[in-house]
């Protein structure tokens, strides 16, 4: 328990929580974007994993039972993640990030992440070394599918920062300030191209 205590703080301050910081600095988007975004790509993932049989689709029905089941889960992980980010709002005020997460130290989403981060790793550290992961449609799927359970839980777990301008957007108002001098510069009164050298 201990090692698994050490895995998840590692996780969490070396990995997500400075990718989210990056992130959110790039697009302006805070980690509770990076969770429903790994929601959305767990239920996209989890439905071709239950349609796909290797690389052919499923003959029988019994895909669409499975992927009711999934979207039930996510519906579910989606649901914590909203809880999760309205209760940080309301509790810091608006994205005041001075106290950290609550979901770092407790709650559902810190009851889920190590039992979660215990089965992902065991599950694929036994089929790495049987070698029984299979690069189909089917496998590859179900590799995203279960990743992103953990992702979901990690990101949502972080610890926002405060609101900001994204790097992006400033970018892009630059180059929309160029544009709008060049057009002026080319309107004005008098302007005229430069003659072309012979």
């Amino acid at each position: 328990m201990k090692l698994l205590n050490i895995a998840d703080d590692w996780l969490l301050d070396r990995v997500f929580q400075p990718f989210s910081d990056w992130f959110q600095k790039l697009t302006g988007k805070s980690c509770f974007f990076l969770a429903y975004a790994s929601v959305a790509l767990n239920a996209i993932a989890s439905s071709v994993n239950d349609l796909f049989k290797g690389d052919e689709i499923a003959a029988d029905r019994s895909w669409a039972h499975l992927s009711a089941f999934s979207m039930l889960t996510a519906g579910l992980f989606l649901y914590l993640v909203y809880v999760t980010e309205s209760k940080w709002h309301t509790s810091k005020g608006g994205g005041e990030c001075l106290y950290g997460n609550e979901a770092r130290v407790g709650g559902l989403l810190f009851f889920l992440r190590q039992p979660v981060l215990l089965a992902w790793g065991t599950s694929f550290s036994f089929t790495f070394c049987m070698g029984i992961i299979k690069f189909t449609i089917e496998g590859c799927s179900g590799v995203i599918a279960a990743t992103t359970f953990v992702t979901t839980l990690y990101f949502a777990s972080c610890t926002p920062l405060p609101p900001q301008k994204s790097k992006i957007r400033k970018w892009l108002g630059n180059v929309r300030s160029f544009i709008a001098r060049a057009r002026e510069a080319v309107t004005a009164p008098g302007w005229q191209p430069a003659p072309a050298e012979r």
